[in-house]
């Protein structure tokens, strides 16, 4: 009799993978994530330069521009907080409202061709050499391939650690060297059972 291909599967909420945008930013970009904070804090440092000159020569204080501008600037920050919180409440509403199902089943198979992801939705095959690096945040394992896309396996869908380590063991031993060597997180919580 053939082995089995390792598989896993549990339900997962259709917006549960939205927050790994920061943990995938930081992986992808590592410090560059913050290049536009950069940028933007560059630009207020001139612009705050230039209103500095602009008020030595007009003799009107050092610090009256940004009493001027200070209250703007909380109002505008609060109005993006509120803009986001409205935004992603209606979009998921709306998707919901479109038929998407709240919570899926999901199933992840480590195929002889790539690792399969399924749903009564979908079906994603993330071919082996195109998947890139599996790592650990949290309570989830992030799968980075194919297109510059990234997948969330939740760490609650292994009924034991041993599960859990002999799936990802499966994975590793499937990627290629340089995503092998990427995949840091899985290597040491397979060296964590030795």
């Amino acid at each position: 009799m053939a082995d089995e291909a390792p598989a896993v599967s549990g339900t997962l909420g259709v917006f549960e993978g939205l927050r790994f945008g920061a943990a995938i930013r930081r992986r992808i970009l590592g410090s560059a994530r913050y290049a536009v904070f950069v940028l933007v804090a560059a630009i207020a440092a001139l612009a705050f330069a230039s209103t500095q000159i602009d008020l030595a020569l007009a003799d009107d204080g050092p610090f009256g521009f940004l009493a001027d501008v200070a209250p703007y600037l909380v109002a505008f920050v609060a109005c993006a907080y509120v803009y986001w919180r409205f935004i992603m409440s209606r979009w998921r509403r709306n998707w919901l409202a479109r038929g998407l199902p709240a919570e899926l089943a999901v199933s992840y198979t480590v195929a002889p061709d790539g690792l399969h992801i399924a749903s009564a939705l979908s079906l994603t095959i993330v071919f082996w050499p195109a998947l890139s690096e599996v790592g650990l945040e949290k309570d989830y394992w992030l799968v980075f391939g194919g297109g510059a896309m990234a997948y969330f396996l939740p760490r609650r869908f292994f009924a034991s650690p041993a599960d859990e380590r002999a799936f990802l063991a499966a994975v590793l031993g499937r990627l290629s060297p340089p995503a092998r060597a990427r995949s840091r997180d899985v290597a040491a919580f397979l060296a964590e059972a030795s």
